[in-house]
């Protein structure tokens, strides 16, 4: 089992049940994973040696239907529009990834389970706008005629 913070995970673990009532696990590494009921799996990656900082992640395969080419173009469109996530694509395995990462704590500290109770919803909205941009992106691209 790798090193990580345990109380701050299990912090994490315990605000995404509660907030987003859905079972939550934590992963050998510190990460917290669930599976949100329209969004699919989600994570929230966690540094033990970062407290103040979280990073929640959203990833879809799709590399049996689109061109990298046309990812990155998506991506790119949703990244210039003004929200803080951000799509990125592993272009071994087109894995596109949208994320939200913030500081929610002073440096070295656990954030307060208050604030963020607060701070996860927002960031949670923040990620479905992004993927819900990436998706009108990408059923235009699957209506367009094909050449």
């Amino acid at each position: 089992m790798s090193d990580y913070n345990a109380e701050l995970s299990d912090l994490y673990r315990r605000v995404v049940q509660s907030e987003f009532q859905v079972p939550a696990t934590i992963d050998e590494g510190g990460d917290v994973n669930f599976q949100h009921p329209y969004l699919g799996e989600l994570s929230i990656s966690l540094d033990g040696s970062k407290p103040e900082w979280m990073d929640l992640v959203w990833m879809i395969n799709r590399i049996e239907t689109h061109a990298f080419e046309d990812l990155v173009r998506i991506c790119n469109d949703v990244n210039l529009t003004p929200r803080p996530a951000v799509l990125t694509i592993d272009e071994r395995n087109l894995i596109v990834s949208a994320d939200v990462a913030l500081f929610v704590a002073a440096v070295g500290r656990i954030p307060d389970e208050a604030l963020l109770r607060g701070i996860i919803g927002q960031a949670m909205s923040v990620l479905e706008e992004a993927i819900e941009a990436f998706e009108v992106e990408i059923q235009k691209l699957d209506g367009s005629p094909t050449a």
